[in-house]
This record gives structure tokens, C-alpha cells and sequence, in this order.
């Protein structure tokens, strides 16, 4: 049984950190406990908040609730969109979510997620190709 997408980016984000010495871990203040909310623990601690699409086309469904809680947090956090890896990733900083959501461009669906489609703009800002080059941007 092939694993997910996430399952391969967990691993690889395992990887690296132990290599680097640094510390990460599922974070657990949050509940639903869930394996795409992971805490680094660097110099300074920040969270990933990773989402994965199995499509070519479509969309991801980001979680208001969970936005509002990193939001209250006090970390630095990252949004990550995993796509048919290695295919297609981008990586948003906080302020580039916090920025779509108030703009509007990211609509509220009705079962609480925010609906990201990979439109141009993300396309130009952030496409990755590897989890070397997500790895590149986080850590």
C-alpha cells in the first residue's frame, strides 16, 4: 500500500530535522490531535500547518478553526499545500494566509474550510518541485 503524501513528507521532515539537530514533533495543543500540524522545534519554534491534495486539479480545504488557533498561538507558522508530490508544493508564510483570508480570495465553505485553488497568483509565488526545496524554504 503506497503511503499518502503527507505520510512521505513527514518522513522526509523527520529526516532532515534529526539531521540538522532539530527537534519536531506533532504538535499537540491542539485538538483534534492530527499528524499535518507539526511544531519545529528550531531556535526559534514555528508550526507547519501541511495540507494534501491526491489531484491534478482541485482544491484544498484549509481549516478555519485551524487557522484561528495557530492565529492565537504565539508561533511563527507556515502553510504548506502538498500536490502530487513531487509534482506541485507552495509554502505561504502566515501573513500571505492571514492576507488571502481578510481579502477575501479564499472563500469560507460551508464545512468551516477555507477553499485554496492553485490559482495563477500562488502559482507564480511559491511552486516547489521537492521536499528538498520545501526543506530549503522552512528549516
Amino acid at each position: 500500500m503506497a503511503s499518502s503524501i503527507l505520510e512521505q513528507f513527514r518522513f522526509e521532515l523527520d529526516r532532515q530535522c534529526k539531521a540538522a539537530g532539530i527537534v519536531c514533533e506533532t504538535w499537540t495543543d491542539i485538538s483534534p490531535i492530527k499528524p499535518n500540524l507539526v511544531l519545529i522545534k528550531a531556535r526559534e519554534p514555528f508550526i507547519l500547518y501541511v495540507k494534501e491534495r491526491g489531484s491534478e486539479r482541485g482544491f484544498w480545504g484549509v481549516t478555519a478553526n485551524r487557522v484561528r488557533k495557530l492565529r492565537e498561538s504565539g508561533y511563527r507558522w507556515h502553510l504548506v499545500l502538498l500536490a502530487r508530490m513531487p509534482n506541485s508544493a507552495h509554502v505561504l508564510c502566515e501573513h500571505q494566509v492571514i492576507d488571502r483570508i481578510e481579502s477575501g480570495e479564499w472563500t469560507l465553505g460551508h464545512d468551516g474550510d477555507y477553499k485554496v485553488n492553485q490559482s495563477p497568483r500562488l502559482l507564480s509565488e511559491a511552486r516547489l518541485e521537492s521536499f528538498d526545496q520545501i526543506f530549503g524554504v522552512i528549516l
